[in-house]
């Protein structure tokens, strides 16, 4: 099965949704194997709980990762309006960090390095270098609409992994097909799509609650 989703009808706890959601594509001990190192990209684009990844979910996504002797990392960067550091605080990402004894990076202060597009030749773009090191990826995007793609799902969610720059450049010569070679370029072991609440613009707009989640581990499929 490519692509699995859940709509919460119950009582379940979210660590329940996300076992039962993964069971389908071999649950997380299919992915990660003791002594991994994973990186866990959420999407925290801004300071506001309804526009970014629940943290109920990236909670359980990093115990269930340690469950089976992974070594999970959170790593990401805010958008351009938002400083990171303030996001993250006014988020309580810190603490939530703190409270699960997990390494919270913040990639604006990372070390970057350049890689090719794929499919674009000549156009590189910077991304972290802790990227290449890891041996898993899970991607964590936030469902939402966006007033440029239409939807914002796995692959712009990638877009927190770039450099300011990077990020306007591809903005500049044209973002979905910039978005469709990033796609190319990196590619997560999982996604995990929280459509929890889903706004009309990528930040800002109207809410509308769907209670949704989604998982594969292909992120085109998933888009």
């Amino acid at each position: 099965m490519t692509i699995t989703y859940s709509v919460k009808t119950g009582t379940e706890t979210m660590s329940q949704r996300l076992a039962s959601l993964l069971e389908p594509l071999g649950g997380m001990a299919g992915l990660i194997k003791p002594g991994d190192q994973v990186l866990i990209k959420p999407n925290l684009v801004a300071p506001f709980p309804h526009a970014v990844t629940d943290l109920d979910l990236l909670t359980s996504v990093v115990e269930q990762v340690r469950d089976c002797g992974g070594k999970p990392v959170i790593g990401e960067s805010s958008g351009f309006e938002f400083d990171t550091e303030t996001t993250f605080r006014i988020l309580g990402i810190n603490d939530l960090a703190s409270r699960l004894d997990v390494k919270l990076i913040n990639f604006d202060k990372e070390e970057f390095v350049s890689v090719e597009l794929a499919g674009l030749k000549g156009h590189m773009v910077k991304i972290p270098k802790i990227v290449l090191e890891v041996d898993k990826f899970i991607n964590m995007p936030k469902l939402k609409r966006h007033s440029l793609t239409k939807a914002t799902v796995g692959i712009k969610n990638l877009f927190g992994l770039l450099d300011l720059d990077s990020r306007r450049r591809i903005h500049a010569f044209g973002l979905e097909r910039g978005i469709c070679a990033l796609g190319q370029t990196i590619v997560p072991d999982l996604v995990i799509v929280d459509g929890s609440v889903v706004t009309t613009r990528a930040v800002y707009g109207e809410q509308t609650r769907l209670n949704l989640l989604a998982a594969s581990k292909r992120i085109t499929a998933m888009d």
